[in-house]
């Protein structure tokens, strides 16, 4: 005889509440003063260390769940969104916005997470992958542009590339220093106009 469902689904819940408390308590770690180990995760979500590898497989599954997490919440959301908009105009607007949002509300933990990744090779491959994402989104943006506008293929390249930079943490954090995260989307916006030479 099979499980009876609803023990399967409590199961289920707790395990997600379980990964869930995982996830927060890896962001606590990092924010915190701690050194960075499992074994400071697993005392802040008050579980086993053998939970973390049988949850997550590794140290790196367990920062990939957190950039998963923090990118569901602010980044995701509003992608589909942008990349399906017509006008393609508009969806590099949207998706500068959308990047904006997720550097103004994770501005801290993104500064720790970079900033440990430079002695950290294993976080920092971590990092550049979720930066070729960004780099794909660019290139299909570029590609829309270029066809839209009747560019040269050259151009495709360049476009690309500038607003793989221009939606970069790096020139966010940057210009965070001096603006509101507000001014800031208006900013990059206005100069990728102007360096792309797009209609306004």
């Amino acid at each position: 005889m099979s499980p009876r469902p609803y023990v399967s689904t409590r199961r289920r819940a707790a395990a997600d509440e379980t990964r869930t408390r995982i996830i927060l308590a890896v962001r606590e770690v990092l924010l915190s003063d701690e050194r960075f180990t499992m074994d400071a995760v697993a005392a802040r979500a008050n579980v086993a260390r053998m939970t973390l590898y049988y949850q997550f497989g590794s140290r790196r599954g367990l920062l990939e769940a957190l950039f998963d997490h923090v990118a569901t919440g602010t980044l995701v959301p509003g992608l589909p969104e942008a990349m399906s908009e017509a006008d393609p105009l508009k969806a590099l607007r949207l998706v500068v916005k959308r990047f904006c949002s997720l550097w103004s509300s994770e501005t801290e933990l993104i500064r720790r997470l970079r900033g440990l990744a430079v002695a950290d090779p294993e976080l920092d491959e971590s990092l550049v992958e979720r930066d070729q994402r960004r780099r794909r989104i660019s290139d299909a943006l570029s590609e829309r542009l270029t066809e839209e506008l009747g560019r040269a293929r050259g151009w495709r390249d360049e476009a690309s590339s500038l607003i793989y930079t221009m939606t970069s943490f790096p020139v966010y954090l940057s210009l965070r220093e001096v603006h509101e995260p507000a001014v800031i989307e208006r900013q990059l916006v206005r100069w990728i106009t102007k360096a792309l030479d797009l209609p306004r």
